[in-house]
């Protein structure tokens, strides 16, 4: 049963999406990695939370305060809290998307 909930979730995954997300996400935070849409990268370059943090302080600077250095599972579970957290509180919906058009014009 766990397999063809995983064959269902890869099926769906979309590699020209993610590679547009990733592009997006590396000129907004002006950082350096792979913007290849394949599965593999995309959960490498997010993972840790550090590109995700950083994106939320592109944002709206300031919105999280410290990002963990990957060296251990709990910095990277606090990064990705974070971006949890202040997804939900601190950074609204219609500014992700005006910044969003922004970039694209």
């Amino acid at each position: 049963m766990a397999g063809t909930i995983l064959d269902k979730q890869r099926s769906k995954f979309n590699e020209d999406e993610a590679k547009n997300l990733l592009e997006w996400i590396q000129l907004l935070t002006n950082e350096s990695y792979s913007c290849d849409g394949d599965s593999y990268n995309f959960k490498e370059v997010l993972a840790d939370g550090q590109v995700l943090c950083k994106l939320l302080n592109a944002m709206k600077d300031g919105t999280v305060k410290k990002i963990m250095k990957p060296i251990s599972n709990f910095n990277c579970l606090e990064n990705i809290n974070q971006v949890k957290y202040q997804s939900i509180r601190r950074v609204p919906p219609i500014s992700v998307l005006r910044r969003c058009q922004e970039t694209r014009s």
